[in-house]
């Protein structure tokens, strides 16, 4: 069983040259020193197991606050409550440019951010 889920994993990074291998946290808190980085939380698609929006359709619904920028950390997996199972997703990354707090929503989940 393992190695037919390896095979199947192999064959569909090579067909979509896209790893969702790594798994992408929700953090509720995120606490960073300026200067840092820390991936938040990760978009999935409207449709449960699609393929997750491109960070240039993404980055237009998320906007830098005044602590800090957001960018893309590429395709990992999450699980979905919604969907009931884990699924691909766009992972955003925080940077911390500024001391400062913030609260955000993304996805409808929130995130409050402190940067020390």
């Amino acid at each position: 069983m393992r190695l037919r889920m390896s095979v199947a994993a192999l064959l569909l990074v090579t067909i979509t040259g896209q790893s969702w291998s790594q798994e992408v946290p929700y953090n509720r808190k995120v606490n960073l020193l300026v200067g840092e980085s820390q991936i938040i939380h990760g978009v999935r698609a409207r449709s449960c197991g699609e393929t997750p929006p491109t960070w240039n359709d993404l980055k237009f619904r998320i906007s830098d606050i005044l602590i800090g920028t957001f960018s893309d950390a590429g395709i990992g997996t999450q699980r979905s409550r919604r969907c009931g199972r884990i699924v691909p997703v766009r992972a955003i990354r925080f940077t911390a440019t500024k001391k400062g707090r913030k609260r955000i929503t993304v996805s409808g989940d929130p995130i409050s951010i402190v940067v020390k």
